[in-house]
């Protein structure tokens, strides 16, 4: 875990999406802290391709349901 100073290595992990859960596997050495934010990138990447699809598909229904000006 480096030289993190442990409450704000909880704070920061928790800020960074991590369950408590998924810190106490790291404090008790279960998990590596590499192991943990290998996983939560992978989560962060497909929420954003989540929020791609979602933002085209908003773009699309406003650019069909546009009012025409007179």
């Amino acid at each position: 875990m480096g030289n993190w100073p442990l409450p704000g290595l909880v704070r920061t992990l928790r800020e960074l999406g991590a369950g408590l859960d998924e810190i106490k596997s790291v404090l008790s050495s279960k998990t590596t802290l590499h192991e943990l934010a290998t996983a939560q990138l992978a989560l962060l990447d497909q929420q954003i391709r989540l929020l791609h699809t979602r933002r085209a598909v908003l773009r699309a229904v406003v650019q069909q349901t546009a009012p025409l000006r007179k």
